[in-house]
C-alpha cells in the first residue's frame, strides 16, 4: 500500500474529544476506492454512540492498546493487533478499553466516498462554541451532516432517520442553516 499524507490538513485533533487524525490514504487523492487514517483514542474515549454506515464496510486494525467493539448485540475486544471487519448496514460503536492509556487504531472505509470531509465537520460540530448540544440548531447541523454523508445513529430504524431528514431538512433550510458555515468546508 503506498502510503501518502496530505499537504492540507494532514493532522485533526478534536478538542472535545481529545481524539487525533492522522490521515494516510484517502480516495480523493489517488481516485481510490478506500480511506485509511490512523485514529488516536484517548484513555476512556470512544465513539459514544452507536451509528450505521449503510454503503461502507468499515475494518478497525488495533496498532496499539485495546477497544470494546459493539456490533449489534456483540461485544468484543480487539487487542494489539486484532482486525475486524464491520459490513456495511451493522449497527457499531466502540470505545478505549483502558481507562488509563490511549487506543491507536487504523481504520478503513471503503468504498472512501466524502467521509473524510464528513468526519472533519463533524469534529468542527463537536467543537463550535456557538452549537450547544440538545439545542435546535445542533440538532439541525447533526441532521444536515447526516443527512449530506448517509450516516444514521444506532438508535433508530433507518427508515425513521429517513422521515425525520424529509420533514426536518427544509425546515432547516427555511431557518437559513446550511451544510456548514466556510469554515467547516475547507480541506
Amino acid at each position: 500500500m503506498s502510503v501518502k499524507s496530505f499537504n492540507y490538513c494532514p493532522l485533526m485533533i478534536n478538542p472535545v474529544t481529545g481524539e487525533r487524525i492522522d490521515w494516510i490514504f484517502t480516495g480523493v487523492e489517488e481516485s481510490s476506492n478506500y480511506l485509511n487514517y490512523s485514529l488516536t483514542v484517548p484513555a476512556a474515549g470512544g465513539r459514544p454512540e452507536a451509528h450505521v454506515h449503510p454503503l461502507q464496510e468499515e475494518i478497525i486494525r488495533v496498532k496499539n492498546g485495546a477497544v470494546n467493539l459493539l456490533v449489534g448485540n456483540e461485544t468484543i475486544l480487539l487487542a494489539e493487533g486484532h482486525e475486524y471487519a464491520i459490513a456495511k448496514g451493522q449497527i457499531h460503536k466502540w470505545n478505549n478499553a483502558s481507562a488509563s492509556e490511549p487506543a491507536e487504531l487504523l481504520i478503513s472505509l471503503i468504498p472512501a466516498l466524502n467521509s473524510r470531509l464528513g468526519i472533519r465537520k463533524s469534529f468542527f460540530l463537536e467543537s463550535d462554541s456557538r452549537l450547544k448540544k440538545g439545542s435546535l440548531r445542533y440538532y439541525l447541523q447533526a441532521l444536515l451532516l447526516s443527512k449530506e454523508y448517509n450516516e444514521f445513529t444506532g438508535n433508530k430504524p433507518i427508515w425513521q432517520q429517513k422521515v425525520t431528514w424529509f420533514i426536518s431538512y427544509p425546515l432547516s433550510r427555511l431557518l437559513r442553516y446550511t451544510n456548514y458555515s466556510a469554515e467547516y468546508n475547507r480541506d
